[in-house]
């Protein structure tokens, strides 16, 4: 695609990691994309900006706070923000994993491992920007969705019910040829009255998914290992795991 205009944070309390991380991601863009670089010694300012970042280099190990709670706090104010834990500790890679993060970078870091990094994140967010378009025609009308705002689709009193992060939408119709047409797109079906948008799937406890709007949807009993296998794939293609 273009060049594009991206918002990176880094939020470190240590300020020699925080210079470090600048010069190799402004040495990483100075020829390609346009950034805007902001940079946080605490968790509070990173939480109460408003703006919506398209990478944030985050310390698991912050004074007061723990990196993983306010890289789920992260989340919820965008899906779409790509979030790198940089560590000194190998344990916590295990803990992370619920959270959509790239990376873990370990301290000391390196010029190598950020660029890496940096190459997956760009490829992401453009990936992100070629929005994919999907047109419903519900019974409030023709609307157009894109892939992202859609949470899960509902089967129930003969309806099928769309819940989006716009509200509701219901039609007729049957949930096994929806699926067909969406399960290239990261749509599984842990139930057969469900379908749910991988992206969107907060976390998945025993025969329960819960999803990023909080909303329940039930992992039925004899479909829980093949469900849970083919998110753990998405998950590997999708974002990048070490």
């Amino acid at each position: 695609g273009g060049r594009m205009m991206l918002q990176i944070a880094i939020c470190d309390d240590e300020r020699k990691i925080v210079d470090k991380l600048e010069k190799i991601i402004r040495e990483y863009f100075k020829d390609g994309n346009v950034i805007a670089l902001y940079n946080f010694f605490d968790a509070k300012t990173v939480l109460n900006c408003n703006i919506i970042f398209d990478i944030i280099f985050l310390d698991i190990e912050l004074k007061n706070h723990n990196g993983i709670d306010i890289a789920k706090e992260l989340q919820q104010k965008s899906i779409n923000t790509k979030i790198v834990f940089v560590t000194n500790y190998v344990q916590y890679i295990r803990s992370a994993f619920q959270v959509h993060a790239f990376q873990y970078i370990l301290k000391p870091v390196k010029v190598k491992e950020i660029k890496d990094v940096l190459n997956e994140c760009v490829r992401y967010i453009q990936q992100r920007n070629n929005k994919k378009l999907l047109t419903i025609e519900t019974n409030e009308g023709i609307v157009d969705f894109d892939l992202f705002d859609i949470y899960y689709w509902e089967f129930n009193n003969r309806r099928i019910y769309i819940h989006t992060n716009q509200g509701c939408y219901h039609k007729s119709g049957t949930l096994k040829i929806i699926y067909n047409d969406l399960k290239t797109y990261g749509f599984g079906m842990p139930h057969n009255a469900y379908i749910v948008n991988y992206y969107n799937i907060r976390n998945i406890k025993g025969y329960e998914i819960t999803m990023k709007n909080g909303d329940i949807v039930p992992l039925a009993q004899k479909r829980a290992v093949k469900f849970k296998n083919s998110f753990y794939d998405f998950l590997h293609e999708t974002f990048y795991y070490l």
